[in-house]
C-alpha cells in the first residue's frame, strides 16, 4: 500500500508542471487508514488522463512547428549560413533602384556631385522643390548644367544680352544762339530681360565755321533732356577758319525688365558766338548688363 501511495505522489508531483490536475480530482489517503481499490484506481485514472492530455498537446505542437535549417542572403544582402549564429549585411553597391521606395531618398542620402543633368527629367525641378540655399557648388557636378536646366529669364540673358546700335545718324546744323531746342540725330532701343544696367555710348565729330563757338552733345532717354552731355568747340578766339572737333560720351542707366530707348542729342548755347556748327554723330550704342551674370 505504501508503494502505491508513493508512486501516486511521484506522478502527481510530476504533473504539476504539465496539467491543471486539481486536488478535487484525487482521493487523499491518511497515514494508517485503509485504501479502497476504487479510490486508488480513480487516482490512477485521473493521472492517466492528465498524461494523455499532455501527450496530445505536445504532439500537436510538434506537428505544426518546424526548425530553421538555414538563413540564405537574398537580393542586396550578404552573409547567412546553415548552422550556428549567422549575420546578414547589406552588400556594397547591392541596392538597386527597384529596391528603393519612391520618395524615400532625401538630401542627406545623396553624395556631393552625384546628381547630373542626365539623371533629371527636363522641366521637373521648379523653385518650390528646392530649399533656400540648399544647392551649392559642391552639390552640382562640373559641366552638368545644360541650357535646358536654366530659367527662361537666364536663358534670355545668355541668348540675348540686350544690344542695339546705330551708325547712320542724322547730321544736325546748329546756327544762332538758341539753347532751348534739343536736336535729335537718332535713337536706339534695347530690351532688358531683367533688372540691371544699360551702358549707352555716343561718338562723332563736329565742324565749326569759326572760333568763339561751343555746343553741347549728349545722350538722353527723351528728346527734351540730356542724361549726360559734353561741351565741344572753342569758346575763345575770333578766327573764321573751319575746324573739326571729335567727341565721345557715355552714360550708365539703372533699369528693370523692359524696353528702353536712348537718343543722340545736341543743343546750341547763348554764351559765345553764333557761327554755324555741323554736329555729325557717328555711332550710338546701348548694351544691357545684368546685375549678376
Amino acid at each position: 500500500m505504501k508503494k502505491i501511495i508513493l508512486i501516486l505522489a511521484a506522478l502527481i508531483s510530476g504533473l504539476a508542471y504539465a496539467d491543471n490536475l486539481a486536488d478535487a480530482e484525487l482521493t487523499t489517503f491518511a497515514a494508517g487508514s485503509a485504501a479502497r481499490a476504487a479510490e486508488v484506481n480513480g487516482n490512477f485514472d485521473a493521472v492517466q488522463a492528465a498524461i494523455n492530455d499532455n501527450d496530445a498537446r505536445i504532439t500537436a505542437l510538434q506537428s505544426t512547428g518546424a526548425d530553421i535549417t538555414a538563413v540564405t542572403a537574398g537580393s542586396g544582402l550578404t552573409g547567412g549560413g546553415a548552422a550556428g549564429a549567422v549575420t546578414l549585411s547589406v552588400g556594397t553597391g547591392a541596392i538597386t533602384s527597384a529596391m528603393i521606395a519612391d520618395g524615400s531618398i532625401i538630401g542627406i542620402d545623396i553624395a556631393a556631385g552625384a546628381v547630373t543633368s542626365s539623371r533629371i527629367a527636363t522641366d521637373t525641378i521648379i523653385a518650390s522643390n528646392i530649399a533656400a540655399g540648399a544647392v551649392g557648388t559642391s552639390e552640382i557636378a562640373d559641366g552638368s548644367i545644360a541650357q535646358a536646366d536654366l530659367s527662361s529669364a537666364l536663358t534670355a540673358m545668355i541668348n540675348n544680352v540686350g544690344l542695339d546700335y546705330i551708325t547712320s545718324l542724322t547730321m544736325i546744323n546748329i546756327s544762332g544762339l538758341d539753347n532751348t531746342t534739343f536736336n535729335n540725330s537718332g535713337s536706339v532701343s534695347v530690351t532688358c530681360p531683367s533688372s540691371g544696367y544699360v551702358l549707352v555710348t555716343a561718338s562723332g565729330t563736329s565742324t565749326f565755321f569759326g572760333d568763339g563757338r561751343t555746343v553741347d552733345v549728349g545722350i538722353g532717354n527723351t528728346t527734351t533732356a540730356f542724361l549726360n552731355s559734353v561741351s565741344i568747340g572753342r569758346p575763345d578766339g575770333s578766327g573764321a577758319l573751319r575746324f573739326n572737333d571729335a567727341w565721345s560720351i557715355q552714360t550708365v542707366v539703372s533699369v528693370t525688365a523692359g524696353t528702353y530707348t536712348y537718343y543722340a542729342l545736341s543743343q546750341g548755347n547763348t554764351v559765345f558766338d553764333a557761327s554755324a556748327v555741323n554736329v555729325i554723330p557717328k555711332s550710338l550704342t546701348a548694351v544691357f548688363i545684368p546685375l549678376r551674370f
